[in-house]
């Protein structure tokens, strides 16, 4: 059977200096990387042995130690062909035999070293033949050592050297594990099956290659569009790893597999509650052979089973009377314990109702709470299917919907919206049951229509003018979100604070009905805010709306605001409990004002705090709007990671907004990188869902860029002009100039220029100013204007469009007869383009003008500039002379030069192209009125 090939190694770069840094020590004798058994650390010592070959100067040797019975068998194939390793027999001789052999005739400035591959297993002469060869200064040792493993006097010895460093090697973090898999698979992987790997494997990378081997084997990790994922609850167990788990279960006895038992049937025990089980000596004991961690958890530490493959090894054996036992012995402790935390009733409801099939409904509703306010929608369903029907409320029926969307039941999720609206009896239940109808025709079904219908049927017989506000900022939000940006903006703004949020003291504590109320003030009057879960959705709408009007510095300064109140008060509600809720909404207003940089940040932070706390709603916006800001950005191989996350999460869900928009954006990001066929069909799958009204045209973009791609230009321009009509008559300026930007790009700047120039003048930020400018240079071919708007667009993060814009100022500046300032251009551009994953598009193709040097010219080139003579460069660079003035004669041309010294001065200018700019040539956003060329 055909090797399994390589993979690369990831994730082990501080560990790879450290072992350079001591094999560069002259007082360091060497290494020993250790680390548990599928850390790799072979894999490391053999690139380390690898990168030392590179140098001449060194030589190296491998040996493997083992279990033979043989002494110093391991340094036999060390040897030359003419001394028989029976020689070795005698350990007085081995020293000399080996000494000889290793030193050999080289000089002796070469560096010899020594790889010895698990040093715990050499026996006692073979390590004290190491220690020898080491004090002698023969060779530096670099050994493997298992830490997991016993280890033999004789090397715990040769370990304790102070003089030999030690490297320890650890399970990669979570980061680490998925750069690996996103190289090894070929594309980005959605960010749960990260973790789930990452855990299963412990970031071992040995054990996550036989995991992900596994997967893929057995149809458990596929590839969903652009990104892979585990299939839902899917955790792949390999034969190594459950053999491993099984030789380590079996050794387990008495109070540590009591102890075992009940994390895996309970999942998380307090320590006080772990040790009252088995005792600190076994949980000491456990910890060290990596069956279990202790993990800190608010005020106290919590234990849990280190893998979780353990937990499905354990649970699978336990007999049904002795599960029921344990989880009864748990409950009883718990109590004894006094069960105070809201999460320890969560956990006697779950318990009681595994060992006996139910639990008292009053629990069984605290419990679900619990498990909802923590976003473990899994619990938040198992609880609430075993309540009695006749103990449900509205409350509970709502509680129930999004636990049952989060775990792909969409249908019985409807079921628990309509109990609940049978249930309503009374105004406060019939907003919630309103405002959860309304938000779900239009986020999961995509009719917008249907749900301000709803929202206004539900206007009749209110008496309570909170209420009534309360329904208007959700139809605003649906309003801003769909296709009344405008009319939802002015809605918004009617009931929202415009002040910076004041430091209520009470704020964020239950009121007397059982609710949360925030206060803040603006110029004119105090406001109250009850209904926080509907302020916070209609304060985010409001900065994500403001950014799509063009007034993107005000929604950005607006979701600032909103951020630190949510920071500073907090909330108690399940949608909205963590404030990194509402960086989303702070990520889009930075984006469309040209703060792209800023953009990813602050959407990284959400996405990583939001799926950390398993807020899949938010996090499928984080995930959308990241993959707009690379997007933006010309990234198209980071946008497609992102939408390809945020529609792994809504087709979970059944959310028809979120899944159209992230399949239009796979389509452009798609196209941008060249791949009309993945373009075409996620443009034909996003056809299969509503039109979402925001963002109105973008959906263009993805077939536009196809068919210029296909240099079907004209059709590609009128596709863009068309949405750009829908974005304007619908009020997003922001998509308008976009649009509008790459129908200059494809050649229609002189019909864009002045609507692009309009539109500066009315957004604010610097994002769509910049877009004016190139397409203002553009239009009148200025190369000055455009490298002006290189500069300013390089500064928003906008790479694609500042490599466009001095791709075009090298094409205009060949033409006006300028050769060195073109080529000064053209670098320029390659150097935006560095940034941009490979992006295909027409007008980057002058980024390799007639006038760039190749390598070799400027190779060539710059030795003449050095004062070389044609001669001595032709030495230097092992060419002829004749080859040597060819080159040179050619650079003469394509810089436009006729001397040396002109030479010099015209690389200077290309070397330093990225920071001396060439002068506007006018003050606004129109083109100079007039080019004068040098």
């Amino acid at each position: 059977m055909a090797a399994r090939p390589r993979w690369p190694l990831v994730g082990r770069d501080e560990e790879m200096a450290l072992c350079e840094a001591a094999l560069a020590d002259q007082h360091c004798r060497g290494v020993v990387i250790s680390g548990p058994s599928g850390a790799g650390t072979s894999r490391l010592a053999e690139e380390l042995r690898a990168r030392v070959a590179t140098d001449p100067a060194a030589v190296t040797w491998w040996v493997t130690a083992s279990t033979a019975a043989t002494p110093l068998e391991a340094f036999a194939d060390l040897l030359p062909a003419d001394v028989a390793p029976s020689t070795l027999a005698d350990p007085a001789g081995a020293f000399a035999t080996v000494a000889r052999a290793l030193a050999g005739p080289a000089a002796p400035e070469r560096r010899r070293l020594l790889f010895v591959e698990d040093l715990q297993l050499l026996d006692a002469a073979a390590a004290l033949l190491c220690r020898q060869l080491v004090d002698a200064g023969i060779v530096r040792l670099v050994a493997t050592l298992r830490a997991d493993a016993p280890i033999g006097a004789a090397a715990t010895g040769l370990v304790g050297d102070h003089l030999l460093w030690r490297v320890e090697l650890t399970g990669l973090r979570v980061d680490q594990v998925g750069a690996l898999l996103r190289e090894v698979l070929g594309g980005p992987v959605r960010h749960d099956t990260v973790r789930a790997l990452a855990a299963a494997s412990a970031g071992l990378p040995i054990d996550l290659r036989e995991l992900v081997d596994d997967a893929l084997a057995d149809g458990l990790l596929t590839r969903d569009g652009a990104v892979w994922g585990l299939a839902e609850g899917a955790l792949p167990r390999t034969a190594r790893l459950t053999a491993i788990l099984d030789t380590q279960l079996a050794a387990v006895v008495g109070d540590d597999l009591a102890l075992l038992e009940a994390l895996a049937l309970c999942r998380v025990l307090s320590l006080g509650h772990a040790e009252a089980i088995a005792g600190m000596a076994a949980l000491l004991r456990l910890e060290e052979s990596g069956l279990i961690r202790a993990v800190p958890d608010g005020r106290r530490v919590s234990v849990r089973l280190a893998r979780p493959q353990v937990g499905q090894l354990l649970a699978a054996r336990i007999r049904p009377e002795r599960r029921r036992a344990v989880l009864l012995d748990e409950v009883g402790r718990l109590e004894r314990f006094g069960a105070r935390r809201v999460d320890d009733q969560r956990d006697l409801a779950l318990w009681r109702l595994r060992a006996n099939g139910q639990a008292e409904p009053e629990l069984l509703l605290t419990a679900a709470a619990a498990a909802h306010a923590a976003n473990d929608q899994q619990q938040a369903v198992e609880l609430l299917r075993a309540v009695p029907e006749r103990w449900h409320r509205p409350a509970s029926w709502l509680a129930l919907r999004p636990a049952l969307r989060a775990v792909g039941e969409g249908a019985e999720a409807e079921t628990a919206l309509r109990r609940a609206d049978e249930q309503a009896a009374d105004e406060r239940e019939r907003l919630a049951v309103t405002a959860t109808k309304g938000l779900s025709l239009y986020w999961f079904d995509g009719r917008a229509d249907a749900a301000l219908a709803v929202i206004d049927a539900a206007r009749d017989g209110l008496t309570s003018q909170e209420t009534g506000r309360a329904l208007e900022i959700r139809e605003a939000t649906v309003r801003v979100l769909s296709d009344d940006l405008p009319g939802g903006l002015r809605m918004l703004a009617r009931h929202l604070p415009d002040g910076r949020p004041a430091d209520p003291p009470a704020s964020g504590r239950p009121d007397e009905r059982g609710g949360h109320r925030w206060t803040g003030d603006d110029a004119r009057r105090p406001v109250a805010v009850a209904d926080v879960d509907g302020w916070l959705l209609g304060a985010n709408a409001r900065a994500i709306g403001l950014a799509a009007a063009g007034r993107s510095v005000e929604g950005t300064s607006w979701a600032e605001h909103v951020h630190e109140l949510h920071t500073r008060v907090g909330a108690r509600s399940g949608a909205w409990r963590w404030p990194a809720a509402c960086l989303p909404a702070r990520a889009v207003a930075l984006a469309e004002a040209g703060r792209l940089t800023e953009a990813r940040t602050v959407g990284r932070q959400a996405f990583d705090e939001l799926t950390a706390s398993r807020m899949w709603s938010q996090s499928e916006l984080a995930a959308l709007f990241l993959g707009r800001v690379e997007l933006l950005a010309g990234h198209p191989v980071s946008a497609r990671r992102w939408y390809g996350e945020a529609q792994a999460i809504a087709r979970r869900r059944g959310a028809a907004v979120p899944l159209r928009l992230a399949l239009d954006g796979l389509a452009a990001a798609a196209a941008l990188l060249g791949d009309v066929t993945a373009a075409d069909d996620a443009s034909a799958r996003a056809a299969r869902y509503p039109a979402v009204g925001f963002w109105p045209g973008e959906e263009r973009l993805g077939p536009a860029w196809a068919l210029a791609y296909r240099n079907r230009l004209g059709q590609a321009r009128a596709a863009l002009l068309a949405g750009a009509r829908l974005a304007r008559d619908a009020g997003h300026l922001a998509s308008e100039a976009l649009l509008l930007t790459d129908v200059a790009r494809l050649g229609g700047a002189g019909g864009v220029a002045e609507r692009l120039s309009a539109l500066a003048a009315q957004c604010e930020g610097t994002l769509v100013a910049a877009r004016a400018r190139l397409a203002a240079g553009l239009a009148a071919d200025a190369p000055d204007f455009l490298l002006a708007a290189a500069r300013e667009l390089a500064g928003t993060g906008a790479d694609l469009l500042a490599a466009a814009a001095a791709s075009a100022a090298a094409a205009a500046l060949r033409r006006a007869g300028e050769p060195r300032a073109a080529t000064a251009a053209a670098l320029r551009a390659r150097e935006h383009a560095a940034a941009c994953e490979g992006a295909r598009f027409p007008r980057l193709a002058g980024m390799e003008p007639a006038g760039a040097l190749s390598e070799r010219e400027r190779q060539v080139a710059e030795l003449a500039a050095s004062g070389r003579s044609a001669r001595q460069v032709a030495q230097v660079l092992t060419l002829s002379v004749r080859t040597v003035e060819n080159h040179l004669q050619r650079a003469y041309r394509k810089l436009g030069v006729r001397s040396r010294a002109e030479l010099t001065r015209a690389l200077g200018e290309v070397r330093n192209s990225r920071t001396e700019d060439r002068p506007a040539g006018g003050a606004g956003l129109g083109p100079p009125a007039a080019h004068v060329t040098r």
